[in-house]
């Protein structure tokens, strides 16, 4: 009787055992951290933020023009540190397009997807216009005649993130992005309202001849140098940019340097 005893009492304690064991056993979890650019590569970072208390892998995957459908598209499998983090260096991607990063984690319970993240890879090349060394920073030259100018940013009613330049009775000269630039080059349009894309910029140029007030912007399709120094530090050059005002063209080139808010 004794020894059955002890039989039940020891398939008793197995029992728990593996009952305590499946209850510490979950599905993994994921975050995706970050999407951002370096030297013309794009780096995503993730972290598995749970691993279910068993071994895993993790990953990325990432689609062009459209969200994945799965974490099958495009999938990288990477080594996990021991912080759970990991990180995939992605180059030859298509400039000027839009793709869309995640990450994912797996294990013997099941898998774990994080935050889809969308990023506009830019168009890759140098941020600093050919003429960038005609002038010392913060100077713009217009026509025949070079100013120093300073710099400042607003918002504007059409919710445009802008750049100005004024000095004195110099024209005030606004560069107006759809959203906060990258390090890239951006294509000038002919009217604000048609900022259609991330690399596009108006610039609007406003100044007094005589006493008469006009406002004119740069034609379509001239190009300006961003180049993103630190976070929320720019500077910008530009070449020859050509606009009409009172029956007269003049051109633009210059390069500022902006802090922004």
């Amino acid at each position: 009787m004794k020894t059955n005893t002890y039989i039940l009492i020891a398939l008793f304690a197995v029992f728990l055992t593996a009952c305590n064991e499946e209850k510490y056993l979950r599905v993994p979890a994921v975050e995706t951290l970050s999407v951002q650019m370096w030297d013309n590569n794009v780096i995503i970072s993730g972290k598995v933020t749970d691993s279910g208390n068993v071994g895993v892998s993790a990953g990325v995957y990432f689609t062009q023009g459209h969200k994945p459908k799965s974490a099958t598209e495009n999938q990288i499998l990477l080594d996990v540190a021991n912080d759970g983090s990991f990180q995939a260096v992605i180059s030859e991607l298509k400039e000027d397009s839009t793709y869309y990063f995640g990450t994912f984690v797996l294990s013997s319970i099941g898998f774990g997807l994080g935050e889809i993240i969308a990023f506009k890879v830019p168009r890759f090349a140098a941020p600093v216009s050919p003429c960038e060394n005609t002038l010392t920073t913060n100077h713009v030259k217009d026509g025949n005649q070079i100013f120093s100018v300073s710099a400042s940013t607003e918002i504007s009613p059409l919710e445009t993130y802008d750049f100005i330049l004024n000095k004195g009775s110099f024209p005030e000269i606004t560069f107006s992005f759809k959203d906060k630039p990258i390090t890239g080059i951006y294509e000038t349009v002919s009217q604000v309202d048609r900022l259609g894309s991330n690399s596009q910029i108006s610039v609007k140029i406003s100044k007094n001849i005589g006493y008469t007030y006009y406002a004119s912007t740069v034609s379509h399709g001239q190009l300006v140098y961003v180049n993103c120094v630190e976070e929320n530090n720019f500077i910008i050059s530009f070449c020859d940019l050509s606009y009409a005002m009172n029956y007269e063209n003049y051109s633009l080139t210059g390069r500022f340097e902006i802090e922004a808010r």
